[in-house]
């Protein structure tokens, strides 16, 4: 050690070349190193598409600016961003925006579709069979039903045989 600190009193100002191309090594060599140690660290730490998407923009803004206040900013926003995803805020949106509205498109044409179907006279309610019929009317204290028309019948419907269309309310 004597004689590097001896050595090191001899030099000027200026680094003598050798000196200064083995410093330029050795800063390249540590820097591949922390590259690859922070390859290796990402590899294990994103595990999903959310945090390699985090990652890549927190990385991307940092470089494009470099304030005191900016980088707390970027951490909250993506703490924010991760709890969002993990409550499934989003998903709930894309469903209230995009899959409600499809559902009620298809209700209304399977409405027009069973509309459709009971003008040319076909059923889409089951017919009340005799069994069916004596067990739902010997639990209740009501009078029986009368027995459903038959598809001839369906052109004069009265009050009372149009119940036979719609459910019990």
């Amino acid at each position: 050690m004597y004689g590097l600190s001896v050595g090191i009193a001899r030099v000027g100002d200026t680094l003598p070349a050798p000196v200064y191309a083995l410093l330029s090594g050795l800063n390249a060599a540590t820097i591949g190193i922390i590259a690859l140690a922070a390859v290796n660290l990402a590899g294990r730490a994103i595990t999903d598409e959310l945090t390699r998407v985090l990652v890549f923009l927190g990385g991307a803004l940092g470089m494009l600016y470099t304030a005191l206040w900016y980088y707390p900013v970027v951490m909250v926003g993506a703490g924010l961003a991760t709890m969002a995803w993990d409550l499934r805020w989003p998903h709930t949106l894309i469903a209230f925006a995009v899959v409600r509205p499809w559902r009620r498109i298809r209700r209304r044409r399977n409405k027009r579709a069973n509309a459709s179907d009971a003008e040319k006279g076909h059923e889409f309610w089951p017919r009340r069979t005799s069994i069916i019929h004596a067990n739902i009317t010997s639990s209740s204290s009501e009078k029986p039903l009368p027995a459903a028309p038959r598809n001839s019948e369906t052109s004069s419907l009265t009050e009372t045989d149009a119940r036979y269309l719609h459910p019990r309310p």
